[in-house]
């Protein structure tokens, strides 16, 4: 500054000032320590221009300062989507663990169908034997009926006219030997009968059984007291049938009482 003026006053013929040189001196000294910060400052700028691209920084210099509302209001679009984003993620992994869960049960499903399925072919075999079964069942029954039960028939009546001395048409023998009599049209059960009808019913019944079990060999038989419970008639009859059965059978009679002794 100092030295400015003083050209100014010598220039225009003006009356020289004295003039101060130590603070030329110290206006110099400034004047050359600001060139050499501004050598300083320009070689930084132009390594910092050297190292980056100027062109990008010119145009962000250039771009007009964006508006803060607009900013805020992008902001906050991007939290509310961020947040949706959020909740679709929440949703998506409780749906995944229903999935699994939903997936867990089926996996038990199929393994209970595939026990039930195993059952079932199991049962539908054991249907087909059972199925199978029965129908040999009847076909034994109907050749039973064929074979024994007409000659069975034959013999209980033979052997209940010989027992009892009266018509055996009454009774009638079926297919699981159980013995009926007929009366008023209907066929009522020997049950009941007396006991001692029922005896004679009984032993005709196990000696027609026993005539078809054995048309070959004979077994020998034991009669344990069976006239206990008839009357003095029936009991003669019940004698003569065990002399006329002794005839075909080897017998074994005992009974408790001389009266019951042929």
């Amino acid at each position: 500054m100092v030295i400015q003026n003083f050209l100014k006053q010598y220039a225009f013929g003006a009356e020289v000032e004295k003039v101060d040189l130590t603070g030329i001196r110290d206006d110099v000294i400034a004047l050359e320590n600001a060139r050499k910060a501004f050598e300083n400052r320009k070689d930084a700028v132009d390594s910092f221009e050297a190292e980056h691209d100027m062109q990008a920084i010119r145009l962000l210099e250039d771009y007009e300062e964006t508006d803060l509302e607009s900013v805020k209001e992008t902001k906050q679009e991007a939290n509310e989507a961020l947040r949706r984003l959020s909740s679709a993620m929440r949703e998506s992994a409780e749906n995944e663990e229903k999935l699994a869960a939903s997936l867990q049960e089926i996996e038990e499903a199929e393994e209970e169908l595939k026990l039930l399925q195993e059952q079932e072919k199991a049962l539908a075999w054991r249907q087909t034997i059972v199925n199978k079964t029965a129908e040999y069942l009847v076909e034994a029954k109907n050749n039973f009926l064929k074979k024994y039960l007409a000659p069975m028939q034959n013999a209980f009546d033979q052997y209940f006219e010989l027992l009892s001395g009266e018509n055996t048409d009454v009774y009638e023998l079926d297919a699981q030997l159980n013995i009926s009599k007929r009366a008023n049209g209907k066929l009522r059960n020997v049950d009941l009968l007396s006991e001692g009808y029922k005896d004679l019913v009984g032993l005709c019944r196990r000696m027609a059984m026993v005539d078809a079990m054995y048309e070959e060999e004979k077994p020998f038989l034991i009669f344990d007291d069976p006239f206990v419970n008839l009357d003095d008639e029936k009991l003669e009859c019940g004698l003569d049938f065990m002399k006329d059965i002794s005839r075909k059978y080897q017998v074994i009679y005992t009974t408790c009482h001389t009266s019951r002794t042929g």
